[in-house]
């Protein structure tokens, strides 16, 4: 369920109005406002709102980005989720969940590329608690680690931008994703320098049945993460344990070397099965969100790469 909120010029009242009635929206509320600008200047402004479903809140946000009169120096909205809706529209009808606005999924894998402080430590500390798992073969250990480290929206967001023309959201999302594997390598190498051998952990699964898991991942992601009842944590546990243990044992290896069982070519089928891991999840979820309409056209209007 969606609230929409929408600042705009007074005379276009009447045309976002139009769009929200044709979104099969019941009833808008119209507010006057007064807009002032950091230099002082003051200008009248229309505040229209309106409390409805998701996937009507979905077409009128599409249908306002692809207007001719829209203009972002000019209109600006606001997406809210609601946890409760009593008007008009019949319960059932409010209450479906499922597909949610594109500018939401946009702006949430916006918010998961930002490199801060928190994520580094975060990711390096996961990483500690991961490689510790993995020399160990603690699988409690591992799937604490593993729990801290936010590697599906960022290979999600790889994708999206690129498809879209979002080039600065798939840029950071690639230095995100870089950076993620070398806090990883790094704390397995931490852990190995004060650990002590073997390497127990070699419970990889074969590079095709990883492909396949991988491939999985991705379609369920991108489905979980357009609808409002999706539960999207045990599906990054999943993205993260194809992806995420490469670089950690890779860093434990280099310190402790390899396990006796694991053959002299591990490493490099280690690298590229997490290469194709990588690969498969950034497509899948990619297909699945142009299937599923959520890769719309209108999002290529709000592209910022200042």
């Amino acid at each position: 369920m969606r609230s929409v909120q929408i600042k705009a010029p007074p005379e276009l009242k009447d045309e976002i109005a139009d769009l929200a009635f044709e979104s099969g929206i019941a009833a808008v509320t119209m507010l006057d406002l007064v807009g002032v600008t950091r230099s002082g200047t003051r200008e009248p402004k229309l505040a229209i709102t309106f409390e409805t479903s998701t996937p009507n809140a979905k077409s009128f946000v599409e249908k306002l980005l692809l207007a001719s009169f829209f203009d972002r120096e000019k209109i600006a909205f606001d997406v809210r989720e609601r946890r409760s809706i009593i008007n008009t529209e019949p319960l059932h009808d409010v209450t479906y969940p499922w597909v949610i606005p594109g500018t939401d999924v946009l702006q949430d894998l916006y918010q998961f590329s930002h490199l801060t402080l928190d994520l580094i430590g975060r990711v390096f500390l996961a990483g500690c608690l991961l490689a510790y798992g993995l020399l160990n073969q603690s699988i409690l250990l591992m799937i604490a680690g593993m729990m801290f480290i936010p590697l599906l929206p960022v290979l999600s967001a790889i994708g999206f931008g690129s498809w879209l023309g979002h080039r600065r959201l798939a840029v950071r999302a690639a230095v995100v994703l870089v950076l993620t594997c070398a806090l990883l390598f790094g704390g397995g190498v931490l852990i190995g320098v004060i650990g002590s051998p073997p390497v127990l952990y070699s419970d990889f699964p074969p590079v095709l049945t990883g492909v396949l898991i991988s491939t999985a991942v991705g379609i369920a992601s991108a489905l979980a993460n357009t609808d409002d009842v999706g539960r999207r944590e045990l599906i990054g546990l999943a993205a993260t344990s194809q992806i995420a243990i490469v670089p950690a044992w890779l860093g434990l290896c280099v310190i402790l070397g390899l396990p006796a069982t694991e053959p002299p070519d591990m490493v490099e089928k280690r690298l590229l099965s997490l290469l194709l891991n990588i690969i498969c999840v950034i497509v899948a979820s990619l297909i699945t969100y142009i299937a599923i309409g959520v890769c719309d056209s209108s999002l290529r209007v709000i592209r910022d790469e200042r």
